[in-house]
């Protein structure tokens, strides 16, 4: 009475891509719930729903148009690389966020005349946070 276990192994070939691109994309969910708390953190943070809903808007628009931009350079190709740089997006984007409101708020120390110039505030504000913002997502990608 031996073992009636029989296993099977593979590896690489369609059948391998195809069990990664099935858990993938069976974890979708994760993403959606890792979206909904990031989502939440962001307007606990920033008390702002509307800074929140857009700055993921922001997110989620820089991966669909990545995506679009891949698939039309490289025609259908869509690797796990892929769904793992939702994360990766998502980090960036919320780290962004908090680095331009910090600056936002910074710039009214600087020079109180700013508080009522909202369009002065902004451009003194995104041109200190840009650089900040460009030196953080290059070191994050």
């Amino acid at each position: 009475e031996g073992n009636s276990e029989v296993l099977i192994g593979y590896l690489g070939g369609p059948l391998s891509q195809q069990s990664i691109m099935k858990l993938l994309t069976g974890d979708l969910s994760i993403v959606l719930v890792s979206f909904v708390v990031v989502w939440v953190y962001v307007t606990l943070a920033t008390q702002s729903v509307f800074i929140a809903s857009m700055g993921m808007a922001q997110i989620f628009l820089c991966f669909a148009s990545g995506f679009i931009l891949y698939r039309i350079v490289f025609g259908s190709f869509f690797g796990t690389f892929h769904i793992m740089a939702i994360f990766l997006l998502m980090g960036i984007g919320v780290d962004d966020i908090f680095v331009l409101l910090d600056h936002f708020s910074a710039v009214v120390r600087e020079d109180e005349r700013l508080e009522k110039d909202l369009w002065a505030r902004m451009s003194l504000t995104l041109k200190q946070a840009g650089s900040a913002m460009g030196v953080t997502s290059l070191t994050t990608s």
